[in-house]
C-alpha cells in the first residue's frame, strides 16, 4: 500500500491514496482576554460512486484543547461523543462493518500536537462537512502582544529506526499514480475579541485583516480582506492597554455536570518581579543547535544570528559549550564545558562562521543523552538553550530523558520556522523546568531567544507558594497541584478549581530566590466573573491536568486521564471521540484503507512517493528517505501532502535533495526533463505537487553566508526592486549585528572597530574625544556602543540588555578612579555621538 503519512481527508482505492476534494474552510476565532476559542468546518467533496474509508489529519497547539467534534454527511449531523479509546475503537469497526457510516477521532500515539479523523463509509457523491472546537491558551509576548495562530502547516518531521511503533510500511513500486489535485482551497476567517482588558489594536503579520474596535476599547471585530495562500499559519496580534494587569478570571460552571465541569475554575496571570541580582554568574550553559536538513535556508542563518548574540551576552566566568546535532552529534569542547574567555570565544565564533544544516537527520535524544551523562560541573547550574525547527516524533521519550533529570539540569527551547512542533517544544521546557518560544518568518527571532536567555541565566525561583483570599473558608486546589515555573517579568498562568458557591478575592504568590523573598499579588479589584457557555477556561484546566498525568504508564494514572477526558470532552492519549450515523441508510461495504491509522505519520528508513502532478500519465518517483528528510516541504491545513520533496524525474533517484537549489540543479541538468516545456508552469506543477507553493521558486533567493545573519528574512542582501523601508531595515540590521560581533569577551569593544561601524576615521572621532577622559581608548569605545544602542536600537533592548550588562561592568572596572567615572565617560560618549550627527545628520538614516 502507499505510505499512510499524509495530511488532509483521504481514501485508498487499490491501495492507491486518493484525496477527497477540500472546497474551503470556515474559521470562527473568540479571544476572551488570554483565551481563544475556534470552531472551524471544513467541506470536503466526495465525486466517487461508492461510499469510501477516510482519514483526515490536523495539526493543533500542544497546549489546545480539542474537545469537540462533529459532521454534517448529506442532510444529517452526527456529534461525537468522548470514551476510552479501546471501547471507541470497538464502536467504530462494529459500526462501519455494518454499512453504517461513522467517524473516529484521536490524538496521534507518538504526538500531542497531531490528531487524526478516520471517516468510515463517506457516503458517494455527497458533500460532508467537519466541524471542530478548540480552546486554547495565549500568552504576552516579548512585544507586549498576545497572538493567537490558526496552525495549518505541518512540516514533515523525523522518526529515529529505533522508536517504538513506526516498524516500516511497505510501498507498492509498480508506477501507479497518485492522485493529485491542484485546485486550491477557500479559507474563511472570523474573529472577535472581548473581555476585562481596554483593546489598543489588532495587526496580523501574516495576512491583510480589517479591523474595528468599539469606541470604548472592550470589543473588536476582525475580518479578512483578501485571499489566503495555504503556505503558512495565520495569525494576529492583540495589543492591550495593559495587558500586565494582574488577572483573576472566574468562569462558572455547568449545574448538571459532574467532576470539574460542575465546579467554577479560576484562570490567575501575573507577572512576578524578581528581586534584582538574583541573575548568577556561576551557570554552566550549553547551546544545543538543530543543524539538520531540515533547517536548511533561513532557518539556520537565524540559529546562526541566535549562535552569536548568545555568546557574546555570557558573563566572563561562566562555563559554556555548544552541541550540533542532526544524525549525530559534535561538540565544540569535546572534554567538556569550558570556562567563557578571549581563547574559548574565539573558538567558538569560528563554529558560528562555518555552521550550516548539513548533518542529516533530527535526533534529539542521543546529544541529550550524552548531556545527561556528565555530572553538573560542581558550584554551576546546568541551563541547556536548545533551538530546533522540531520536526521529530520521538515526543515523549524526549520529554521523558529532560523530567528526569530536570532536578539537575534546566532546559529552555525554541521552536523555528512554521509547523513546528509544539508539542516538543513547549514539552520539553515544561519537563526541564524552563520556558519556550515558538518563532516564525514574521518574528525576531533573536528578541525571543535574549528572553529566553535573561531567563535562563535567573536563578530558580524555589518554594513557591499561591495562597488564596476566600470570603468564607471553602475547598480550593491549584489544577494541576504543582504550580509553574517563575521567572521574572514572564506570564505566570494558573488554574484552581473551588466549589460553585465559592467567592474568591484574591491570590498572593509567595517564593525564594537566592535566600531573598518576593511576592506578587492580585487583589479583589482584579476579580472577574465570567458565564461561558463553552466552559473554556474548564476545558483548558482539564487540559493542564491531562498533560501532567498522560505521560504516566500507571493503571491509575491512565483510570484518572480518561475520567476527566470523558467528563469534559477534552481529547486524550486515552480516550477517543466517536460517532455513528443511526439514521443513514446502510451502505455496500469498501475496501478499506489502512489497517491502522494510529501510525500515519512518516519513519525512518521508509521509501517515499510522489508525482509529477498535472496530467494523467505520471510516473512515481522513488526517493531515499534521507531525501525526504532534507525536504523543506511542509503541509496546508486540511490539504493533502504525501512527505516526500517535489519530485524531479520519471526514474528512481536515490541522495539528497537538500534545498530548492538541489532541485534547480537537478531540473537543469536532467535530460530527461530537458525534453519537457522548460517553462514556469511546468516548475510551478512540479512544486505544486508536493504542497509548496508555486511562487516559492520566483521569490526564493539563496541568502549570503556571510552577511545574512538577521534572523528570517532580515539579512544585508539587498536587490534592486526592494522598498525604501525594507533597504533601511535591512541596513540597520547589519549595523546592529556588526556591533554585536565586535564585542570582546570581557564586555568592550575597540575604538577602531566603532569608527568603521559608524562609518566615520579614527582621526574623526578622536576630534571629538575629552582627552583624558577615560583611561584606555576600550572604555570610551564601550561607551560610545552603549550609546548608541540605547539611543538608535531602543527598540531591540531585549536583544541587547545583556551586552550592555556586561559592558556596563567593564566600565565600573575601569573607569573607577579619581575624576574618572562611569558617568563621566557615558557623557563624553554621547556628546560624542551628537557632535557627530551634527556634522552628518545621515548617520543613523540607514539608506
Amino acid at each position: 500500500m502507499f505510505p499512510d503519512n499524509c495530511y488532509g481527508l483521504v481514501w485508498y482505492l487499490d491501495d492507491v491514496l486518493v484525496r477527497v476534494e477540500l472546497e474551503d474552510v470556515v474559521a470562527t476565532v473568540k479571544v476572551r482576554g488570554f483565551v481563544a476559542h475556534l470552531e472551524a468546518t471544513l467541506r470536503y467533496r466526495n465525486d466517487e460512486r461508492t461510499a469510501q474509508q477516510c482519514v483526515f489529519h490536523w495539526p493543533v497547539d500542544e497546549s489546545s484543547a480539542v474537545y469537540r467534534m462533529q459532521a454534517k454527511v448529506e442532510d444529517r449531523v452526527i456529534i461525537a461523543t468522548c470514551m476510552e479509546k479501546k471501547k471507541a475503537e470497538k464502536i467504530y469497526t462494529e459500526a462501519v462493518d455494518s454499512g453504517r457510516t461513522a467517524m473516529i477521532m484521536r490524538e496521534e500515539s507518538l504526538t500531542a500536537d497531531v490528531i487524526s479523523l478516520t471517516i468510515g463509509n463517506l457516503p458517494p457523491k455527497s458533500v460532508t462537512e467537519i466541524t471542530l472546537s478548540v480552546v486554547t491558551e495565549l500568552s504576552v509576548g516579548t512585544d507586549g502582544g498576545v497572538q493567537y495562530t490558526l496552525p495549518t502547516v505541518l512540516n514533515p518531521r523525523y522518526c529515529p529506526a529505533d522508536t517504538a511503533g513506526t516498524d516500516p510500511v511497505p510501498c507498492r513500486s509498480d508506477g501507479v499514480p497518485l492522485a493529485v489535485v491542484d485546485k486550491p482551497y477557500l479559507l474563511s476567517v472570523s474573529g472577535s475579541v472581548v473581555g476585562a482588558l481596554s483593546i489598543v489594536r489588532v495587526v496580523s503579520h501574516s495576512d491583510p485583516i480589517t479591523v474595528h474596535i468599539e469606541d470604548d476599547g472592550a470589543q473588536a471585530k476582525i475580518t479578512q480582506t483578501e485571499g489566503y495562500r495555504s503556505d503558512h499559519d495565520w495569525s494576529f496580534v492583540v495589543y492591550y492597554n495593559n495587558p500586565y494587569t494582574p488577572q483573576l478570571i472566574v468562569e462558572t460552571g455547568d449545574s448538571t455536570a459532574v467532576g470539574i465541569m460542575k465546579d467554577q475554575v479560576i484562570m490567575l496571570n501575573l507577572y512576578p518581579e524578581i528581586p534584582e541580582g538574583s541573575y548568577s554568574h556561576r551557570n554552566e550553559v550549553i547551546f544545543v543547535v538543530d543543524r539538520s536538513g531540515s533547517m536548511q535556508g533561513e532557518n539556520i542563518q537565524s540559529a546562526r544570528a541566535v549562535l552569536l548574540l548568545f555568546l557574546k551576552s555570557l558573563p566572563p566566568g561562566c562555563l559554556f559549550n555548544i552541541v550540533s546535532f542532526g544524525n549525530t552529534y559534535t561538540l565544540l569542547f569535546k572534554d567538556g564545558s569550558r570556562e567563557y574567555c578571549k581563547d574559548t570565544l574565539d573558538k567558538a565564533c569560528k563554529l558560528h562562521d562555518k555552521m550550516d544544516a548539513d548533518m542529516g537527520g533530527t535526533e534529539i535524544l542521543e546529544p541529550l543523552r550524552f548531556i545527561y551523562s556528565k555530572e553538573p560541573s560542581a558550584a554551576y547550574s546546568r541551563q541547556i538553550l536548545l533551538l530546533t525547527d522540531g520536526q521529530v516524533f520521538n515526543v515523549d521519550q524526549i520529554c521523558g530523558l529532560v523530567e528526569r533529570n530536570a532536578g539537575n539540569t534546566r532546559v529552555f527551547a525554541v521552536g523555528i520556522g512554521e509547523g513546528a512542533s509544539t508539542a516538543l517544544v513547549r514539552g520539553l521546557a515544561r519537563a526541564g523546568r524552563g520556558r519556550a518560544e515558538m518563532v516564525t518568518q514574521r518574528d525576531r527571532v533573536q528578541t525571543k531567544v535574549m528572553g529566553l536567555v535573561a531567563s535562563m541565566l535567573q536563578s530558580s525561583v524555589q518554594n513557591v507558594e499561591v495562597k488564596w483570599k476566600l470570603q468564607s473558608a471553602t475547598r480550593i486546589s491549584l489544577v494541576p497541584a504543582a504550580p509553574p515555573t517563575i521567572f521574572a517579568g514572564q506570564q505566570f498562568t494558573a488554574y484552581a478549581r473551588m466549589p460553585p458557591n465559592a467567592v474568591v478575592e484574591g491570590v498572593v504568590v509567595t517564593g525564594e530566590v537566592d535566600g531573598k523573598q518576593f511576592r506578587s499579588s492580585a487583589g479583589i479589584e482584579q476579580v472577574k466573573t465570567v458565564h461561558d457557555t463553552e466552559l473554556a477556561i474548564h476545558r483548558l484546566a482539564a487540559r493542564a491536568i491531562i498533560r501532567s498525568q498522560q505521560t504516566d504508564d500507571t493503571d491509575d494514572s491512565k483510570a484518572a486521564v480518561v475520567e476527566l477526558s470523558v467528563n469534559t470532552g477534552v481529547l486524550s492519549r486515552h480516550t477517543a471521540l466517536v460517532a455513528v450515523d443511526q439514521d443513514g441508510k446502510q451502505l455496500p461495504i469498501q475496501q478499506a484503507g489502512p489497517d491502522s491509522y494510529d501510525n500515519c505519520m512518516p519513519v525512518h528508513r521508509r521509501q517515499y512517493y510522489t508525482t509529477l502532478g498535472g496530467g494523467q500519465q505520471n510516473q512515481i518517483l522513488k526517493l531515499s528517505s534521507q531525501s525526504y528528510m532534507s525536504s523543506n516541504a511542509s503541509v496546508a491545513f486540511g490539504s493533502v501532502m504525501c512527505n516526500s520533496p517535489p519530485s524531479m524525474a520519471t526514474r528512481n533517484i536515490e541522495g539528497p535533495f537538500s534545498d530548492i537549489n538541489s532541485y534547480t540543479s537537478f531540473y537543469s541538468n536532467n535530460e530527461e526533463i530537458k525534453s519537457k516545456k522548460k517553462s514556469k508552469s511546468f516548475f510551478s506543477r512540479i512544486m505544486t505537487s508536493a504542497s509548496v507553493p508555486p511562487d516559492t521558486v520566483d521569490t526564493f533567493r539563496a541568502p549570503d553566508d556571510l552577511e545574512q545573519v538577521g534572523g528570517f528574512g532580515e539579512g544585508i542582501t539587498m536587490s534592486s526592486d526592494e522598498s525604501e523601508e525594507n533597504r533601511r531595515t535591512k541596513s540597520r540590521d547589519k549595523m546592529f549585528m556588526q556591533i554585536v560581533s565586535q564585542q570582546k569577551f570581557d564586555g568592550s569593544w575597540e575604538l577602531n572597530d566603532v569608527a568603521n561601524t559608524l562609518g566615520v576615521t579614527l582621526h574623526e572621532l578622536q576630534q571629538h574625544i575629552i582627552k583624558g577622559v577615560a583611561k584606555g581608548d576600550d572604555a570610551l569605545a564601550t561607551a560610545l556602543v552603549i550609546a548608541v544602542l540605547e539611543e538608535e536600537f531602543d527598540d531591540r533592548k531585549v536583544e541587547w540588555s545583556l551586552l550592555v550588562n556586561k559592558a556596563s561592568k567593564y566600565l565600573q572596572q575601569h573607569c573607577s578612579s579619581g575624576s574618572v567615572t562611569p558617568d563621566t565617560v557615558s557623557d563624553a560618549a554621547k556628546k560624542c555621538i551628537e557632535a557627530l550627527k551634527g556634522r552628518n545628520p545621515q548617520l543613523f538614516s540607514f539608506k
